[in-house]
């Protein structure tokens, strides 16, 4: 009788912790295994397999589980590593790294690992500690992961590694969407400035599922909606939910508003993504939360959290036009759309059609492509519903699927060979890296144009006036840099590496290089003006001044 493996991901209390959880459990998501991403305390007693995104407190583990366990080592990322696996760590340090026949960029150079590989992974990446035990480099961590051949050749590696850990020749996979579709996608839609004058444009209604986010004081200008869509929640008013004090007495105050309406909402997203206290008495309310950003997290599946599920959402299109422009948003758009639906990952794509109809309008004239559209309440149904197949499965065997969850046995690269298109990359256009600069309100924010591949050590040139900071000694030149030019997109791989994983620009020269760059998203540079420039530089000597002394009076000692 076969049964399906039961693998748990903890999730990570540091920033690149928690990239790594989110990587790993979409990658193997993808390649149809069962993982579930648990708190730290989690009983791992029903899992067959763990996977810890970082080496500090694995011994804690261990004696929790005895079972397969991968270490899926973030703390790399800083130079340190567990006394236990230092000894597998070599020399020098890589800045990228060749899986089957991906180059793969890593943000941070990582050492090779100079121990056995676990099963058919590639030399220096994954090695076995021992019998029971796989140590791998974070190199999940790259922009590789949002082209369509470094997603799959990343999914192989994990997934050969676990494989080798668990002893399984053939594995019994699990498709993550029903009916063997290729992939899913919701189109979602905050109605922001409903409330005011706005309204929803008649096109955003003609036949396509949608989930309509609506704030309580806007239902009143609400009009039909068609039976293809959802309305959810989207706040009482349209204010991000910061006060812990009031949040959840807010959210019942909005559900008896639209209760008043004959509306009873199933999700919730709250405006801005800021909501401030514990999620699980949301969950308690609500079938899904839709909160945070795919590509900041590197989660691109629903995450099941209490009695619910989180929904984050991916590429946020229409916020993209302000800065690139309607046409070049629409074309990253359906870039990013190709990738999700090669990947079979879930595409939540939102817009303000109240705001800004043209990203809107510009998406629903091309083609759809094959994912399968939903609203977010019948996407989340079906992840509920194969958590418990799965359950099933895992218990009384194969027997117990239902008819629409799809079960593969296959070799790790059998099933491979058969998720990964035989050419998923869209076509490339010959593009300038010069920036562009754009004011949105009072911010200055300079716009260096997507690329169609990633790329590492690229170099945007600077103004004149920026040269002299270039002819700087380096610890002194990277100090400016920092406090003078600032990478601040809140969104995408590119917040991800820059605001979470602690990437910088550096000026050199008379450019401005940024150490790595993703594919299809734009870098948003942000050049301090002149009362930041006095402010940061009074701040440099400070601490400048500061170490001189620290300096002098260790000599002194």
């Amino acid at each position: 009788m076969s049964r399906v493996a039961r693998i748990a991901v903890l999730a990570g209390d540091t920033p690149g912790a928690r990239a790594v959880a989110g990587a790993v459990t979409s990658l193997l998501t993808a390649v149809g295994r069962w993982v579930e991403e648990l708190p730290a305390g989690a009983d791992l007693a029903p899992y067959t397999a763990v996977i810890l995104p970082r080496s500090r407190g694995w011994r804690a583990v261990r004696e929790r589980h005895a079972g397969p366990l991968l270490v899926v080592d973030a703390d790399l990322l800083g130079g340190r590593a567990d006394l236990e696996f230092r000894r597998l760590l070599g020399e020098p340090p890589l800045a990228s790294a060749s899986i089957g026949e991906t180059r793969v960029l890593l943000p941070h150079p990582l050492p090779p690992l100079a121990g056995p590989p676990l099963g058919e992974t590639p030399h220096g990446l994954v090695a076995r500690a021992d019998a029971a035990t796989g140590y791998a480099l974070p190199v999940v961590l790259t922009p590789a992961l949002r082209t369509v051949a470094g997603f799959w050749s990343l999914a192989r590696l994990v997934e050969e590694a676990v494989a080798a850990l668990l002893d399984e020749r053939t594995v019994l996979y699990a498709a993550p969407w029903p009916r063997g579709v290729r992939a899913a996608r919701a189109l979602t839609y905050d109605l922001d400035g409903l409330e005011a004058d706005g309204a929803l444009p008649p096109f955003a209604l003609h036949g396509r599922p949608a989930t309509l986010f609506c704030t309580a004081d806007a239902l009143g200008r609400l009009d039909a909606t068609g039976p293809v869509c959802e309305i959810a929640a989207h706040g009482d008013v349209h204010r991000g939910f910061a006060d812990a004090r009031t949040n959840l007495t807010r959210v019942d105050r909005m559900l008896e508003t639209f209760r008043a309406a004959g509306l009873t909402p199933r999700g919730f997203s709250p405006p801005n993504s800021t909501y401030s206290s514990e999620l699980a008495p949301l969950l308690a309310r609500f079938s899904y939360v839709r909160i945070g950003y795919q590509e900041r997290a590197l989660r691109f599946y629903p995450h099941a959290r209490a009695d619910g599920l989180l929904v984050p959402v991916s590429y946020y299109t229409d916020f993209l036009q302000r800065y690139v422009g309607p046409e070049e948003c629409a074309r990253l758009l359906r870039r990013f759309c190709t990738w999700a639906e090669a990947t079979s990952v879930l595409a939540v794509p939102c817009f303000h059609p109240c705001l800004w109809p043209e990203p809107l309008r510009r998406f629903l004239e091309a083609p759809g492509g094959e994912a399968w559209e939903a609203t977010l309440v019948e996407l989340s149904d079906w992840w509920m519903r194969r958590r418990r197949a799965l359950a099933a499965v895992s218990a009384a065997g194969e027997g117990a699927a239902p008819p629409d969850l799809v079960l593969v046995r296959a070799t790790p690269a059998e099933r491979l060979a058969a998720l990964q298109p035989p050419d998923g990359k869209a076509l490339a256009a010959p593009r300038s890296s010069a920036a562009v600069r754009v004011a949105i309100g009072e911010r200055q924010v300079s716009v260096v144009p997507a690329t169609d591949d990633p790329a590492a050590a690229v170099e945007v040139p600077l103004a004149p006036r920026w040269r002299p900071l270039g002819w700087l000694p380096g610890p002194l030149r990277r100090a400016a840099s920092r406090a003078l030019v600032r990478v601040v997109n809140e969104t995408g791989m590119h917040g991800c590496f820059y605001r979470d994983l602690g990437l910088s620009a550096e000026i050199v020269g008379g450019a401005l290089r940024l150490p790595v760059v993703a594919a299809d998203e734009p870098v948003l540079v942000r050049h301090r003006v002149a009362a930041d420039v006095r402010r940061a530089a009074r701040g440099l000597v400070r601490r400048l001044s500061r170490r001189a002394r620290a300096l002098r009076a260790n000599a002194s000692a």
